[in-house]
């Protein structure tokens, strides 16, 4: 099935066949994992960033 066609076509039939074969529920889920390790790793970036200026402020 995937002989006649050339690389791009056999690359997007083969996509294609994957996405049919992932259930839509795990797809979204794997888009709210990356989303939530990205919001993780920003708020703990945010923090250290901001720790000395708040330690600067609690010192006598």
């Amino acid at each position: 099935m995937l002989k006649g066609l050339d690389e791009d076509e056999r690359l997007r039939e083969l996509r294609e066949r994957f996405r049919s074969a992932t259930p839509p529920r795990f797809q979204r889920r794997r888009r709210v994992g990356v989303a939530a390790v990205l919001a993780a790793v920003t708020l703990i970036a945010l923090a250290l960033w901001l720790a000395p200026m708040v330690g600067g402020l609690l010192a006598p």
